[in-house]
């Protein structure tokens, strides 16, 4: 506040939204608040700001390994700009996209696209090439119902999903061609152009609905369900393989090699062990219907329980600690290093490492 003639003027203000947190290097994390970006350093414990010269800044995203934030403004005819961490720099400002708003923004894992989801009237992906600056020409897909989640595929950097409370669409980004004159000189008469192919996967159920999901790096996505389970779901051929029961909601996930890191709605953290692809069958129980797929039993690991429900979960780089944020705005993170499948086993040194809580 500012005082100005005994009056007391509003200059700035802060508000978060309680999404996701986006990850930085650097220990750090990056999140709306209000009139701009706030930069948080979780081992400094440090705030840095980015403040909007609009109305303020709405969605935001982050490509952690490449150093890039994201942030759409807010107002009529909203840019999207990207700055460089951790100095801050303007990079791209990328404009003629949404009318009113974009809901939600991400990187591919490369670093060389963002994809950009509008909200009404628009409701259409827009997709950028970072290496240019430059918007996609010819993508056209809308997607009509309320988005949850949008997420490019961590192995494949033309492929994303966009969650609704119904489906899961998975959208391929496809090189097309126009404008070509002379089929025998189409270096010099042709321009690149691009178009989408889309699936979507449905439950069988029509009264299931979606809460939240997570890729992994063999093209599978799980999906937190309304009733209390995880559908897991092969990307290419739409089929479900297999789901997995909790005994609550589930509010957020996180992967490793090893573990299915679980966050439900009763204040507990589930680490349940992944079973290796040869070792799959052993752990499935099959359906007496062909319709129904099997239940997989993940074996639990180890659980522990917390004062408040934890409703988003992100390993920091170098992926020694997760980051969690809970349901009252508390930021804490667990002394945890994310481990691989060529791991020695030593669960000594794991309940040493993970009870490690701040």
């Amino acid at each position: 506040l500012e005082e100005n003639k005994s009056k007391m003027i509003p200059i700035g203000s802060f508000s978060f939204s309680g999404g996701k947190p986006n990850i930085l290097p650097r220990e750090s994390i990056v999140y709306s608040v209000g009139q701009g970006v706030c930069i948080t350093s979780v081992d400094r414990k440090t705030k840095d700001f980015i403040w909007s010269d609009r109305y303020g800044f709405g969605a935001c995203a982050s490509s952690p390994s490449h150093g890039l934030i994201a942030v759409a403004d807010y107002g009529l005819n909203p840019a999207i700009r990207i700055y460089s961490f951790p100095s801050k720099e303007l990079v791209y400002i990328l404009k003629d996209g949404a009318r009113l708003e974009y809901t939600h923004l991400a990187f591919s894992r490369d670093g060389t696209k963002l994809a950009a989801l509008s909200g009404v009237p628009d409701n259409k992906l827009f997709i950028w090439d970072l290496k240019t600056g430059q918007k996609l020409r010819g993508i056209d897909t809308v997607i009509k119902d309320k988005v949850i989640g949008m997420e490019f595929d961590p192995s494949r950097n033309e492929v994303l999903c966009i969650l609704t409370k119904r489906a899961a669409n998975f959208i391929q980004i496809l090189t097309a061609y126009s404008g070509v004159n002379d089929p025998d000189d189409i270096e010099d008469n042709y321009e690149i152009s691009f178009r989408t192919k889309s699936n979507e996967f449905r439950p069988n159920d029509a009264e299931v609905q979606f809460d939240n999901f997570i890729w992994d790096s063999a093209g599978r996505i799980f999906l937190a369900t309304s009733e209390n389970e995880i559908k897991v779901v092969e990307e290419q051929s739409l089929m479900e393989e297999y789901y997995i029961k909790t005994e609550a909601p589930v509010r957020a996930m996180l992967l490793t090699q090893k573990h299915l890191i679980i966050s439900l709605d009763n204040n507990k953290i589930e680490w349940r062990v992944i079973p290796l692809p040869n070792e799959i069958q052993d752990f499935l129980e099959p359906s007496e219907s062909d319709d129904i797929p099997p239940l997989c039993r993940y074996p639990l690991g180890k659980e522990t329980n917390l004062p408040h429900k934890i409703v988003s979960m992100s390993y920091n780089v170098p992926y020694t600690r997760i980051i969690l944020l809970s349901d009252n705005g508390e930021l804490s993170y667990v002394n945890m290093i994310a481990e691989k499948v060529d791991d020695e086993d030593d669960d000594d040194d794991d309940d040493e490492e993970e009870e490690n809580h701040h």
